[in-house]
């Protein structure tokens, strides 16, 4: 089981971020890891808010 604050989650799912997937070889080899492996991905409730606040209007998206 893997746990992502609200850090690690703008980071990873912000279009406007460069360093995310794709750029970052520490998010990559995280990336697979977890996708090797299986693994369920935990994103607590208070993370997932402070994620929908800064999301704004297109979070009910």
């Amino acid at each position: 089981m893997v746990v992502f604050d609200a850090n690690f989650l703008i980071y990873f799912l912000d279009p406007k971020i460069n360093d995310g997937v794709g750029s970052n070889p520490r998010i990559d080899h995280l990336v697979a890891t977890i996708q090797k492996t299986g693994e369920r991905i935990i994103v607590p409730t208070p993370a997932l808010s402070e994620l929908l606040v800064k999301a704004g209007d297109a979070g009910p998206e």
